[in-house]
Order: structure tokens, then C-alpha cells, then sequence
């Protein structure tokens, strides 16, 4: 695998190389003496059974090694289940784009692009808690792996692309989550239906010799005025790991009323990993507040609708940095 990935690098840098014949010292517009980009986003949240502190800051450096090459690392810096602060690498990867016409490719450590908010960070979320499906079939953390992608953008009317990508894990014991060599493919696809809306949806998969994860994401977003946002956005997933056939999902409604506040409301269903198969559903309110693109203040109250339970949870997101993310 190493062998594999080395050798993409070294075609990927040695094509784009000959590929430019204009002077990269324009191109680039930098001198040995510039930094890369360096940016901040930092969360304080907390819930009815967890004070309010800060719970994660996350860093990234970005930079261009080449006009086509990017390089982008983010680490965090997260409280653990007791409480202490440790620093990990949350994504570190190369992306090269233009590698051979429609052609992209991403090598390193990678949040894989399965369904619509597993490659984004919890920060770009429309919403505060992750979706349980998403925790129960993912990780709680989201699926990451080492490895690489190969990007395809059709040439066609509309937005379609395929992406297939070969990556690796910590071994794990845990049923029902990836072990070692996995690999990814999905197919991805949008349409604009006149000026102000979007219908996206995409197909993706996730598997090894042991486990394999479907999902299919819907969502449809319009712009009534320039202010306003209305969001339907799904996701359905499927897992099948030896004698584990699970399900699972989620729907998400939103309405932004202006350029600082927006309402939302999602509907969880998901399946159980365990022998009992035991399913739950939920329902989550979401309010934001936004006081820049990069900071929001979010209140969020979720009710467990099989053991009548609520819970609510407050949490602020501030970006600093010219490339801090852009909250949705």
C-alpha cells in the first residue's frame, strides 16, 4: 500500500510538472520567505448534563506546493473522555486537481467522502450532534483513513463526478466497523433548477472483505430571497457485516429567515449493532445564530422518542484565519 501511494505522488508531481509550461514563480505568486495560510476554529459547547467549556480547538495550515498542487493539515486539539486536552492529526493530504485533464486525486489522511456530511468537519454541520446513524455505522468520530482517491468529473450538462478510493485503519476488534484495508467509491451528482435552487444527490460505498456500508444522499436547496435558505437534506444508509443486515437514517429541514438566524428540525432513525437489533428514533430541534460566515451560535434540544428523553446542548464555533470553514 505505501508502495502504491508513493508512486501516485511521484507521477502525480512528475505530470504536472511537464504539464506547466508557464513560469511558476507567477503562478504561485510567492517567495521562499512566505507562510502557508493558518487559521482557527474553535468550539465551546455544552449540554443539561455537562458544563460549558471549550471542547476542541482545530488548526489548519494550508498552502500550494504547486499551482495545481495543494497541501492541507488540520489538528485538534480535543478534550478526551476525562476531561484532558491531547493533540491529534485530524487530516493531513495532498490534493492535486487538473491531473490530466478531468482527472484529481488526494493522498494522505482523509475524512472519505461517504454521503453528505462524513468529509465535512463538525463545524460546517447544519447542526450541532452528529446524526446516530452516522456514529453507529461510522464511529463516533467519523470514518477517516490513509490512503488515496482518484477524482472524475464527466464531461456533461450537470455536475457528475466518481471518486474511488483505497485506504487503511487501525485494526479493530469493534463489529460492524473497518479493519485494516477498506476501500470507498461514490458517485455524485447535481442539477439547478433555475437561478436560485439545487437538487444534489449521490450514491457511495464503503467496503472490505468483511463489511460493506451503502448510502444514498438527497438534498434540495432553494433560495427564495438572498437572505432566506430553505434546506431538505437526507441520508440512508445500509450496512451488511457477516450475519448484520442494519439500517438506517436521517432528515434534516431547514429555514434560514435572514442573514443571522435559522430554524431547523431533523428526524433520526437508526439500527443497532448488536445482536438485539434494537432500533431508536429521535427528533432535534436546531436554532443558529450567526454572527459572522466562520462563527455561530447554535441551541439544540434533542428528544429521544423511545425513552422519552430530551437533552439540550448549546455550543458556540469561532473562526479565525483567512481559510477557517464556512458554517453552514
Amino acid at each position: 500500500m505505501r508502495v502504491i501511494i508513493a508512486f501516485l505522488f511521484v507521477c502525480i508531481c512528475s505530470s504536472v510538472a511537464m504539464a506547466q509550461a508557464t513560469d511558476v514563480s507567477k503562478l504561485m505568486k510567492k517567495t521562499p520567505l512566505d507562510i502557508p495560510d493558518i487559521s482557527l476554529v474553535g468550539t465551546i459547547e455544552g449540554n443539561t448534563g455537562r458544563a460549558v467549556r471549550l471542547s476542541e480547538v482545530e488548526l489548519s495550515i494550508q498552502s500550494y506546493l504547486y499551482p495545481s498542487v495543494r497541501a492541507d493539515v488540520f489538528l485538534s486539539i480535543a478534550r478526551d473522555n476525562v476531561g484532558a486536552f491531547g493533540i491529534g492529526v485530524e487530516e493531513a493530504y495532498i490534493t492535486a486537481t487538473n491531473y490530466y485533464d478531468s482527472f484529481g486525486v488526494k493522498l494522505g489522511t482523509k475524512k472519505i467522502e461517504f454521503g453528505k456530511i462524513n468529509g465535512l468537519h463538525p463545524e460546517q454541520w447544519g447542526f450541532a450532534s452528529r446524526p446516530a446513524v452516522l456514529g453507529t455505522f461510522l464511529g463516533s468520530d467519523g470514518l477517516v483513513g490513509e490512503g488515496a482517491a482518484v477524482d472524475y468529473l464527466f464531461s456533461v450538462p450537470f455536475f457528475l463526478q466518481a471518486q474511488f478510493g483505497s485506504w487503511q485503519v487501525p485494526v479493530s476488534d469493534e463489529p460492524g466497523l473497518f479493519s485494516g484495508a477498506f476501500y470507498s467509491a461514490r458517485l455524485a451528482s447535481s442539477w439547478d433548477f433555475g437561478s436560485n435552487s439545487e437538487l444534489s444527490s449521490a450514491v457511495s460505498a464503503v467496503f472490505d472483505k468483511e463489511t460493506s456500508i451503502y448510502g444514498l444522499d438527497v438534498t434540495y436547496v432553494s433560495y427564495p430571497e438572498s437572505a432566506t435558505r430553505f434546506k431538505f437534506q437526507n441520508e440512508l444508509l445500509y450496512l451488511i457485516s457477516h450475519d448484520l443486515k442494519r439500517w438506517g437514517g436521517y432528515s434534516y429541514v431547514a429555514y434560514r429567515l435572514d442573514a443571522h438566524w435559522e430554524a431547523g428540525l431533523r428526524f433520526d432513525v437508526s439500527d443497532s449493532l448488536d445482536g438485539e437489533n434494537e432500533r431508536s428514533k429521535s427528533l432535534t430541534a436546531v436554532v443558529s445564530h450567526s454572527l459572522t460566515e466562520t462563527s455561530k451560535l447554535r441551541l439544540e434540544t434533542g428528544y429521544d422518542l423511545d425513552n422519552k428523553f430530551s437533552e439540550t446542548s448549546v455550543q458556540f464555533i469561532f473562526g479565525v484565519g483567512p481559510h477557517s470553514h464556512a458554517v453552514q
